[in-house]
């Protein structure tokens, strides 16, 4: 599939079905991925085309997903906790995903003071506002489960000369970024 051949509403459902076998047939890790079908083949009932991507040793979905002009890869952020522990190398990641595509992070917290703290001062930079929950969090919360998501966005208004290359490179930051954090947390265990 070339990415001239897109887009039209019939087309984009088996599009991102394409991009999520891609990601699967590409990675080389330690990992086996499952991509839930309906009898519709559709992972959610919405009437906007979409699958997810299920990694079994994560035990966390990837989305895919189209609406409007723009296509959408997200997944929550596994293990917040370790968050503040990881490595300039790893929020590198971070600045390469918001190279590749519009990153976002959609903080899930519901604490009222995080909140009044997090919106007084909005930033546009994800890598920012994410560093702010972390800190906000660890001063006023602790962790829960569902910490956020990281969502990367490809407009495609705009010029998307390699986006089946940049959907399959975002998968696969996200998935590392995840990793990443499941390995920390498995290695805490250990000790």
């Amino acid at each position: 599939m070339k990415d001239t051949d897109l887009f039209s509403y019939e087309g984009d459902q088996e599009f991102l079905v394409y991009c999520a076998n891609q990601f699967i047939d590409t990675f080389n890790g330690k990992d086996t991925f499952l991509i839930p079908l309906s009898d519709d083949r559709k992972v959610y009932n919405t009437k906007q085309p979409n699958t997810a991507i299920y990694s079994s040793k994560q035990k966390l979905q990837y989305q895919l997903s189209r609406f409007l002009n723009d296509i959408y890869v997200t997944t929550d952020i596994l293990k917040p906790e370790l968050l503040r522990k990881m490595p300039s190398s790893f929020w590198a990641l971070f600045i390469e995903l918001d190279t590749i595509g519009s990153l976002s992070f959609s903080s899930s917290t519901n604490n009222e003071k995080v909140q009044n703290k997090k919106n007084r001062q909005r930033s546009s930079c994800a890598i920012f506002e994410l560093i702010k929950e972390i800190v906000l969090i660890d001063e006023y919360d602790n962790y829960c489960n569902d910490f956020g998501s990281l969502e990367v966005v490809f407009d495609l208004t705009k010029e998307q000369p390699n986006l089946i290359e940049n959907i399959i490179k975002a998968l696969t930051l996200l998935h590392k970024i995840n990793y990443l954090m499941y390995r920390k947390s498995y290695l805490n265990s250990k000790k």
